[in-house]
Order: C-alpha cells, then structure tokens, then sequence
C-alpha cells in the first residue's frame, strides 16, 4: 500500500455513502424515520409486517403521504462531521448524518428537503457539491 493511501476497507466503504447507504452514530439512530433515509432505496424496511418501535408513523407515511424530507449525497474538500448543518447561504436546511473519508475524497449523506431549489450548498463553512445517489438496490 503506497504512504498516505486509505485502507482498502475505508476504500470500500466509499461505496456506502454513493449508494445510499448511512452508518448512523448512535446519537442518530433514534432521530430519523426510514422514509427520511430514503431506505425504501434499498429494501431496508417493511410496512407490510411484524411490529417494531415507529412501524405506525412508517406505514402511515408510506400509504397516507411522503415524506418532505430524503437523502442527498455530497462530497466536499474537507473532512465532514456528523452534525454538521448543511446551508443555503445563510439558511440551514438539515444535517449531515454520515460521512466516510478515503482517497483525499470526502462523502457525507444529509437529511434534506426533496423539493429546493438547487443552489450553492455549504457545509461546517466548506463548499459541498451534490452528488446522485446511486440505484441502490435497483435491478
């Protein structure tokens, strides 16, 4: 491995944030639905059966209404934190909620609006530029 490069598995896990995929902290877990996620992306829950702390809010979002409020992949030139809120100019409209750093490459995901307009984005004060989301589980 050349000096300065990234372990294979940090390399790897580059691919987690591309394809949608958070590695929530702790302090996370318990904040966001699955629909806020965007894990019906990827298969990653079910309204269909069993009982699990939330299934009530999860179902009734998925067959009543949407959720305002999805994941949106960035890369910045600076390292990014959990927590950080992401601005439109001086407007903040959410947080990072996980991040990998590989490569001099740096991913967060974010809990954002669906619908805004698509401006100049900030993160903890660096540049971030938007970047799609993979398919997911998508065959």
């Amino acid at each position: 491995m050349r000096p300065g490069a990234a372990a294979p598995g940090r390399r790897a896990r580059l691919g987690e944030p591309r394809h949608g995929l958070p590695r929530l902290p702790t302090s996370q877990v318990e904040r966001w639905t699955p629909q806020q996620l965007s894990l019906e992306r990827l298969h990653g829950f079910s309204v269909k059966k069993g009982c699990y702390p939330g299934q009530e809010i999860v179902a009734r979002t998925h067959f009543l209404g949407t959720a305002k409020r999805g994941l949106a992949l960035f890369e910045a030139d600076a390292p990014l934190t959990v927590g950080d809120e992401v601005f439109t100019g001086d407007t903040p409209l959410g947080l990072v909620i996980s991040t990998v750093s590989a490569d001099h490459r740096h991913l967060g995901l974010a809990v954002l609006p669906k619908e805004r307009a698509p401006e100049a984005l900030s993160i903890g004060g660096t540049p971030a530029r938007e970047l799609p989301l993979g398919d997911g589980l998508a065959r």
